[in-house]
């Protein structure tokens, strides 16, 4: 799928609801697990799909912080 340029998208390490994490673990969920795609892809991620479309503040300012462009969720980003 990377060769044929289709875009790889993150979604998490384990796929929690973001919102109950401590920002310590809500910053490895979205921070490891773009490192390890980019690492096994050789191409940046930059977009993610938080898992059951979980989001508040903290997410969405961690999810920019980790160098996420976009994000498929409904609403504005």
């Amino acid at each position: 799928m990377v060769d044929d340029e289709q875009e790889i998208g993150n979604h998490t390490i384990t796929h929690p609801r973001l919102t109950t994490l401590s920002e310590k673990d809500l910053m490895e969920e979205i921070h490891t697990s773009k490192k390890i795609l980019e690492k096994w892809l050789n191409k940046p991620i930059v977009s993610i799909s938080p898992p059951y479309g979980d989001f508040n503040n903290d997410t969405i300012r961690i999810i920019k912080e980790a160098g996420y462009h976009c994000s498929w969720r409904p609403g504005p980003f």
